[in-house]
């Protein structure tokens, strides 16, 4: 068996945010990479739902983004920006929102313009 997960070196402590899934979208498997591989960069997933996300006295309220066909997602507060100011990786996420009924995914539309990162152009 195999999953993805970010391992830490020596750990002191596991902390978590309590975190609020506020919206599921899904995106296409390209738009997913890059997010995964450029998560500074500029995403139009994100600019679109701003609103899905902030914090409060609850917790984090946050954008779960999916890739089509894909298991996994990132978990996103923007802060107000258009890039992932905070993000985790959730193995099996779509697992996670098809067992919670009051999920539901919404397709994202295609930008109309490319998305802009601070790194350079991805061999895709």
């Amino acid at each position: 068996m195999k999953i993805n997960a970010q391992m830490q070196h020596k750990p002191g402590a596991f902390d978590f945010d309590d975190c609020f899934i506020e919206r599921v979208v899904e995106v296409s498997k390209v738009d997913f990479f890059a997010m995964s591989r450029c998560p500074l960069g500029t995403h139009s997933v994100i600019r679109q739902n701003k609103d899905a996300m902030g914090h409060d006295e609850k917790g984090i309220h946050c954008l779960l983004v999916l890739g089509e066909g894909g298991r996994d997602g990132i978990l996103v507060d923007s802060e107000g920006y258009d890039y992932c100011r905070l993000a985790a990786y959730i193995p099996e996420a779509r697992t996670i929102v098809e067992a919670t009924p009051e999920l539901s995914i919404t397709r994202n539309a295609p930008a109309s313009e490319p998305e802009q990162s601070p790194s350079p152009a991805m061999n895709l």
